[in-house]
């Protein structure tokens, strides 16, 4: 038998072994089926979003789901979805989007590596603050690299590859598919980066259409915009659905700004109190004069108003008059601390993809395509075992 055959034929059947050595020990398991710890939530905001495991195919997702590494999420023309990792940190995808979760682990030494592969569409990042230098927060799509250490900043990813990078707060670091160049970009300000070309020098980002900003009188509140994407702070904790969206609390008052929010119902939620609370509502559309309409809001219950663009030269902005009628705000819940034993990647391995000599046929005759047929096996090994570097364009990883 050709040296390289037997290789190939080896390497196979050693993949057996492992597979069932770790199946044994408990370690092997369906790609997206760590059920007790995964990589991050997902929070189904609207439309029809898709779910593919490691090796398998597209199918729906279900609100809820758990991801692992090895996952892909592809939200339909009109859908909105939502991630949330186990360190905290969400990403926000916008239609037509699709992205992979190539690692997201929480090594022993305490750092923490998250690293996604962006294929089309748009992405609202808000990161946590990676405290340990060996921290690693990475998006790569097929002409550029963003890596961050606690920011906020949308990728936009179009059909042709070209990255748009836009920073909001913190700093990103874009680097090109070569290499080569990295540039840093500050908030309010974006970088382009093409196909074999070196990421653009960042320039300031263009004013929104429109901008809508809600005081709440009240730093444990809500914003739910027009699209059914919250805003605010829960428990504490800093919610950013909208992608550009800020927050401040100014003496006690909870300040959201939103940049080109469409017309629609804009509805502010409590989570609680023992009395009505302020909010006020301001519409600002780019080159014409404000408007605002003030409300309040009873605890557990909502405000809301209306916003129209209208014929005249200010939008128009009414209180809503059944506040009933309003979203509630959809958060999601951040899956625990991946570890050792539980955080797993996936690592495909296909032996109708295994490229093998071209005497690989029993009859001694060259084979037409190059490529063994017959069975696919997928293996689970623990991160440690498989950590992820990328090599752009690509979601196939090692290190």
């Amino acid at each position: 038998m050709d040296r390289r055959l037997r290789l190939g034929v080896t390497a196979i059947g050693l993949a057996f072994v492992i597979a069932i050595v770790l199946g044994a020990t408990g370690a092997l398991v369906p790609a997206g089926q760590a059920a007790a710890s995964g990589a991050s939530t997902l929070t189904i905001l609207s439309g029809s979003v898709l779910l593919r495991h490691a090796g398998g195919d597209f199918g729906p997702a279900a609100d809820g789901t758990v991801l692992v590494a090895g996952d892909t999420i592809k939200t339909g023309a009109a859908a909105r979805a939502v991630l949330t990792y186990f360190e905290g940190s969400t990403v926000e995808m916008e239609p037509d989007s699709e992205l992979t979760i190539d690692a997201a682990r929480s090594d022993p030494n305490g750092d923490t590596i998250i690293v996604m592969q962006q294929d089309l569409g748009v992405t609202w990042h808000v990161v946590t603050h990676l405290i340990t230098t060996g921290s690693m927060y990475e998006i790569h799509t097929s002409t550029a690299t963003a890596s961050v250490r606690g920011t906020q900043f949308t990728v936009a990813v179009a059909a042709d590859g070209t990255t748009t990078e836009t920073t909001t707060e913190g700093a990103v670091a874009d680097t090109d598919a070569q290499g080569t160049t990295t540039v840093l970009t500050l908030p309010g300000h974006q970088t382009t980066t093409r196909k074999g070309e070196a990421p653009s020098p960042p320039a300031p980002v263009v004013a929104p259409d429109r901008t809508v900003t809600v005081t709440v009188a009240d730093e444990d509140a809500l914003v739910v915009d027009t699209l059914g994407r919250a805003n605010g702070l829960k428990d504490g904790k800093k919610v950013l659905q909208t992608p550009g969206a800020q927050l401040k609390v100014i003496d006690g008052h909870l300040v959201v700004t939103l940049p080109n929010v469409p017309d629609g119902a804009l509805t502010t939620h409590l989570a609680g109190g023992d009395s009505d609370t302020d909010v006020t509502t301001k519409v600002e559309d780019h080159g014409k004069p404000a408007v605002e309409v003030r409300d309040t809001v009873a605890p557990g219950t909502n405000s809301g108003v209306d916003i129209m663009s209208g014929p005249g030269a200010v939008p128009t902005i009414e209180k809503r008059t059944d506040p009933a009628a309003a979203p509630s705000p959809k958060i999601g819940r951040a899956p625990s601390r991946p570890t050792r034993s539980s955080d797993l990647a996936a690592v495909a391995f296909s032996a109708r993809d295994a490229t093998l000599p071209a005497t690989a046929r029993s009859d001694g005759q060259p084979a037409s395509s190059g490529r063994s047929t017959g069975y696919a096996i997928q293996l689970t090994v623990p991160v440690p075992y498989a950590r992820a570097t990328l090599t752009s364009g690509s979601n196939q990883n090692t290190r």
